[in-house]
């Protein structure tokens, strides 16, 4: 617990700010894992790394290699939760909680939250227990949304200057669905996602990545009067990423497709004003390094 890394560090005389610095260095360089992000993961230090890796990989794993044989979920009466995360790729609460154990479960989930490998999942399915469930992106199945091509507009984020790493997709989807509003239920799959961040049936954006190309298409609505907010909503997002857990090291530009599959710099777009996405103009993102924020208050900034 970190209350026992302070009593060490007392006794050392190092300074509360010099133990901070330490668990820092220490985290970046694999030896702990230290986020203090959240109050949970405040208290823990673990000094066994190998540890939250063996807990984490009971709930991400390939479905084909690593499918629940020896947990005896059959036994405990959760056969079912186990075919509903490889099938949906959502985690039910009694899932993590006897594949973790109890008191783990929190340190474990804020962790995963933190880091975007999960997300709270506000839907219930009449077939679903009554119980808290957790999405994990990088479960989802293969497919695309049906008619994401009607009535869009397509802008373009390309990573082909360097590449677009695995987990920065998932990560987005993570974030986006923690950022959504209204009452319709995200349509996920593992390269495309729709996620409604308003309470009109147009307020969506659809994201799908482009593997082959290193792309990731933004698709909004013609209609959607709040594209330019979302689409500054997920440059910051995309920011983010790339600050907090790609160490700046992403790289990319944005274009606009026209209806001829002609591509209009960012500039440019500003400029004419193109619609959806700049019918008001441009407006400056925030000043304050958003890498240092926690969700609720990257939230507040857009």
């Amino acid at each position: 617990f970190f209350d026992d890394v302070q009593q060490i560090a007392k006794k050392l005389q190092i300074a509360p700010d010099e133990l901070y610095k330490m668990l820092a260095l220490f985290n970046r360089m694999g030896i702990v894992i230290y986020l203090p992000a959240t109050e949970k993961l405040r208290s823990i230090v673990t000094i066994d790394p190998s540890w939250m890796i063996d807990a984490v990989s009971k709930i991400i794993r390939d479905e084909n290699l690593h499918m629940f044989k020896n947990e005896g979920l059959d036994e405990v009466g959760l056969e079912s939760d186990g075919e509903n995360l490889f099938q949906n790729a959502l985690a039910s609460r009694d899932l993590v909680e006897y594949l973790w154990g109890i008191e783990e479960t929190e340190v474990i989930l804020d962790l995963l939250r933190e880091t975007l490998l999960i997300s709270d999942w506000p839907f219930k399915d009449p077939s679903q227990k009554n119980e808290s469930y957790y999405l994990v992106p990088s479960l989802l199945h293969i497919g695309m949304v049906e008619n994401s091509h009607a009535s869009s507009s397509v802008c373009v984020f390309d990573f082909s200057e360097n590449f677009l790493p695995y987990g920065v997709f998932e990560r987005l989807v993570c974030l986006g669905c923690s950022l959504k509003k209204g009452n319709h239920e995200p349509l996920l799959y593992r390269a495309c996602a729709q996620i409604w961040f308003g309470e009109s049936d147009n307020d969506w954006l659809i994201f799908e990545h482009q593997v082959e190309s290193d792309r990731l298409l933004l698709r909004a609505h013609e209609s959607n009067s709040e594209s330019s907010t979302y689409l500054r909503m997920i440059r910051s997002m995309i920011t983010k990423i790339s600050e907090q857990y790609m160490c700046r090291k992403l790289k990319w530009r944005i274009v606009f497709l026209t209806e001829d599959g002609v591509e209009v710099p960012m500039k440019e777009a500003v400029e004419m004003r193109l619609n959806p996405w700049f019918c008001d103009g441009e407006r400056t993102p925030p000043e304050h390094d958003i890498a240092t924020v926690n969700l609720d208050d990257f939230v507040n900034t857009l």
